[in-house]
């Protein structure tokens, strides 16, 4: 099946964040993250939405991963692949 790469868009907001917030603790299960994920969903709109331009991975309208990039620079902020699909190809 063929994945897809589109910019993000508003509606893409909660599930973006609990990929970003999933995928986070499941590479990291022993660490306890200070944030609950609402702070993490105000980050992402303060701080990520507004400033980069995000990208979001998708197979079947089914989200995979997303990535943020600050275009001013060419620097790849954020890169979160769904535990799910990683190691997929």
């Amino acid at each position: 099946m063929t994945i897809s790469l589109r910019l993000y868009r508003p509606n893409d907001l909660d599930a973006v964040v609990h990929l970003w917030y999933w995928s986070w603790y499941h590479t990291f299960p022993d660490l306890c993250h200070p944030q609950p994920i609402e702070q993490w969903k105000t980050r992402f709109q303060r701080e990520i939405e507004p400033n980069e331009a995000v990208w979001v991975a998708e197979r079947d309208h089914q989200l995979l991963g997303f990535f943020a990039l600050r275009e001013s620079d060419g620097y790849l902020h954020q890169i979160f692949v769904s535990p799910e699909a990683q190691g997929q190809g």
